[in-house]
């Protein structure tokens, strides 16, 4: 793949929900697009030293190559050089393009890991809150039971005093009823 620096500065990401960290991304990116700058620079050097009307010798040029030295036309010099370049520039986007991969792999690794640290947190305090709410129910169901239990007795012993007050007010009724006339029935009556 053939990259120019205008490809790079072109090239849109969509952001993830995990998303990745936009600053560190660009600076991966510039240094991209200097080191095809850079490339593109030096091929172009290349390409207007090795013009035909130039006949270099390879002994004008070094090439480090694990053949011996020989002598090269121009062109064929230039073409060595170019081809060196080239070789030099791929392996340059070779290794930005691991670098890349690399980052955007410790990138989702962290925000995975960010993710699941968040969620446990969040799970622990939705745990604390549901075993909490469960005690106030718990408390307000014994108070609620409480409550019956008093409003029972009271209920109880507000039927008992009304039976009691009935039953004292036929006994007295019953008193007025057979009782003889005069002032001594009437101390009778409460005694």
């Amino acid at each position: 793949m053939y990259l120019l620096p205008n490809d790079v500065r072109s090239k849109q990401f969509s952001i993830g929900r995990k998303g990745y960290r936009e600053s560190e991304v660009d600076e991966f990116l510039d240094s991209v697009i200097a080191a095809l700058e850079e490339r593109d620079t030096l091929i172009d050097n290349l390409r207007s030293s090795a013009a035909p009307e130039c006949s270099h010798t390879a002994s004008d040029v070094s090439i480090h190559n694990s053949q011996p030295q020989q002598d090269f036309t121009g062109t064929e010099t230039a073409t060595r050089l170019l081809s060196l370049a080239e070789r030099t520039a791929e392996q340059f986007i070779a290794d930005a393009e691991t670098r890349a991969i690399e980052t955007v792999s410790a990138a989702e690794a962290r925000a995975q890991e960010i993710t699941t640290t968040a969620e446990a947190a969040a799970a622990t305090v939705i745990n604390e809150a549901e075993a909490e709410r469960r005690q106030i129910l718990g408390n307000l169901r014994y108070e609620q039971h409480q409550l019956h239990e008093a409003l029972d007795e009271i209920q109880s012993a507000g039927a008992q005093a009304r039976a009691d007050l009935e039953e004292y007010l036929t006994v007295l009724l019953v008193k007025v009823r057979d009782r003889p006339s005069g002032p001594s029935s009437i101390r009778a009556l409460t005694a």
